[in-house]
């Protein structure tokens, strides 16, 4: 069992955590950030700001095992760039809470490079379109 409850599925009754995803190879937690309520900052004319738009999160892996990427991303469509997934994410009081997201491929580039064989370092996984769900 994770030290952690990130948790990733196709279900609320599917979902998975993160750190139990394959065997055989050191699984990690990300460094979740807590979910922004808004996805869209704005300034109105009076000057103040207010948000719009659906919450929003991502999971930051410091590094992370190929194999453990791979398992994450099997849960989108192959060649899909984004899908519909279920997520248990953090939240600011640091509880945790299930939701439905679109998750975003990562976009590989040389900050993604790997930093040893098979491991991938400063990995980000954008959710958004966040509906929370029991």
């Amino acid at each position: 069992m994770g030290r952690y409850s990130y948790k990733i599925g196709t279900s609320i009754a599917t979902l998975k955590n993160v750190e139990d995803l394959t065997t055989g190879v050191p699984n990690v937690a990300p460094r979740g950030m807590a979910v922004d309520p808004v996805s869209v900052r704005r300034v109105g004319a009076d000057g103040r700001t207010y948000g719009d738009g659906y919450p929003t999160t991502k999971w930051e892996f410091d590094i992370i095992n190929g194999k453990q990427l791979d398992a994450i991303l099997a849960y989108l469509t192959a060649g899909q760039e984004s899908g519909v997934v279920y997520i248990a994410t953090r939240l600011t009081d640091r509880t945790y809470k299930n939701y439905k997201a679109v998750m975003h491929r990562p976009i590989i580039n040389e900050d993604m490079s790997p930093a040893y064989v098979e491991r991938f370092k400063d990995v980000t996984i954008r959710f958004t379109m966040l509906e929370l769900v029991s």
